[in-house]
């Protein structure tokens, strides 16, 4: 589950998952008082199925697309696009590295959407890569995930064969 301040259940409710913190007793508030326990005991009610949906991410539909229109080989296209991101990715200066890395999960993430590329496959090599110009594992680990789970809402494929619902390729680094 991923977090979320306010905007898929109402303002003031926040949603804490993947990568998320809660403040607890003792936890120090920035006044400089503790947090307290107001009430002990009890079991946590069991969460509303409405409310397990609510938050919930879309089903992405991961199926290729239904017709490669005049493209031969659509894999080809996708092996392309990954060493030219992954270029992109081995050129990022430092100070723009793990920004870079994001873009490049995004982009990569569209593809494995549309079922040209293997997304355990892109994750391994990009957090390969991230590491080889001097990202820490853990960070680059968050990076691709946030990039991939964002550029799989938006699938593409290669140039000419948008299926009904994919939108034709765009290559430029700034097409986010």
């Amino acid at each position: 589950m991923r977090n979320d301040a306010g905007r898929k259940l109402g303002a003031g409710i926040d949603i804490r998952g993947d990568g998320g913190y809660v403040l607890a007793p003792p936890s120090r508030h920035v006044s400089g008082g503790r947090y307290a326990v107001v009430q002990r005991g009890g079991e946590l009610p069991t969460l509303p199925g409405w409310l397990l949906a609510a938050v919930q991410p879309p089903e992405i539909d991961r199926r290729p697309p239904a017709t490669t229109s005049g493209v031969r080989d659509a894999s080809a296209w996708a092996r392309s696009a990954l060493d030219g991101e992954l270029q992109r990715l081995q050129a990022a200066v430092k100070g723009t590295r793990n920004d870079t890395l994001n873009r490049v999960a995004y982009r990569l993430g569209q593809i494995v959407a549309a079922g040209c590329l293997d997304e355990a496959e892109v994750e391994a090599v990009l957090v390969h890569a991230a590491s080889s110009i001097g990202l820490g594992e853990r960070e680059a680990v968050r990076t691709i995930h946030s990039g991939l789970t964002a550029g799989e809402s938006n699938p593409r494929g290669p140039a000419g064969s948008p299926g009904p619902d994919m939108p034709s390729v765009h290559t430029s680094a700034d097409s986010l």
